[in-house]
């Protein structure tokens, strides 16, 4: 419910909720990355539990694409290759 609040109301910035577009001059548009996340079992938390999802955002067809989730203690940033093989997958 968040990501569509945050991507198709006008009133709202995206950022400001802790979806952010990811910044790789490689990717074409419509990938974002969330660190604002909010996990009932890492309780004491709240929205800042260290987990990151990676998705795409069709906006033509409000079509969301999970790509992947991870724990930022556990991995840096997220996997360009994936992201490019999830690409490719999606071309055909």
């Amino acid at each position: 419910k968040a990501l569509v609040v945050a991507h198709f109301r006008s009133d709202i910035v995206p950022e400001s909720m802790g979806f952010f577009p990811l910044s790789d001059s490689d990717l074409p548009g419509g990938f974002f990355i969330a660190k604002k996340f909010a996990c009932r079992s890492l309780k004491g938390s709240g929205s800042r539990s260290g987990i990151r999802i990676i998705y795409h955002l069709e906006n033509a067809s409000l079509k969301i694409c999970l790509i992947e989730i991870y724990h930022k203690n556990q991995k840096e940033k997220e996997d360009f290759q994936r992201i490019v093989r999830w690409l490719k997958d999606e071309s055909h």
